[in-house]
């Protein structure tokens, strides 16, 4: 009886992660981030160096706002890539 308790405890830690907290923050930040830098013109380029002038801005906070919310929704659905 104990043996069997103690499986099943450990087969539901093991379906836990513990990267959850860490990959929601990370992916909430890269989509307020990818926001700020989608909504504020220049902000890259006047952060950036001179030979960066060229950078796609809105095309850097488009895909930091699609690869954030493609986190989020892998923590949701517990898929572990």
């Amino acid at each position: 009886m104990v043996n069997r308790k103690l499986k099943q405890d450990l087969q539901k830690a093991s379906y836990k992660r513990p990267s959850d907290f860490w990959g929601a923050l990370i992916a909430v930040v890269s989509i307020l981030y990818g926001e700020f830098i989608f909504r504020v013109d220049g902000y890259l380029i006047a952060s950036a160096e001179p030979y960066l002038s060229k950078l796609p801005e809105n095309i850097i906070g488009i895909l930091l706002l699609i690869l954030g919310m493609l986190k989020l929704a892998g923590l949701g659905l517990q898929i572990n890539r």
